[in-house]
């Protein structure tokens, strides 16, 4: 958190903005603690598109994918550009996304459903959040 709060100190190096998109800056940057919520969403981005397995052969889609949020409430994906191509062709369904902060350290898991797979069964402990 304290490189990401260096970097929106110094925005000329243009960090920030290769990386989040316009949306997801204004979220941030517009409520407290602006670094621990940009973060929170880097360690997001790297779990998807850990999880997914893509790269365009020059680095990641960082813009391709943003986290959004709503308060408190839980972290959604939206995939966008040539990533939901790739993720559309290789059968990738829900995303399912768990964020932790502790201190200074953003933690993200993100779990990546085939489209098509079926409902999970009541017995399992398969919580739906």
């Amino acid at each position: 958190m304290r490189r990401l709060a260096r970097e929106l100190d110094e925005p000329q190096r243009g960090f920030a903005e290769t990386v989040f998109t316009p949306t997801e800056l204004a979220a941030c940057r517009g409520g407290p603690h602006p670094a621990h919520r940009l973060a929170e969403r880097f360690a997001a981005k790297e779990a998807v598109l850990k999880a997914l397995s893509f790269t365009d052969g020059r680095g990641t889609f960082w813009r391709d994918v943003e986290i959004t949020r709503r308060g408190e409430g839980p972290a959604a994906v939206r995939l966008q550009g040539r990533l939901e191509e790739l993720a559309a062709r290789h059968a990738a369904g829900r995303i399912h996304l768990s964020l932790a902060a502790a201190g200074h350290h953003a933690l993200a898991v993100a779990i990546i459903e085939e489209r098509g797979s079926p409902e999970p069964r009541p017995d399992t402990n398969h919580t739906g959040d």
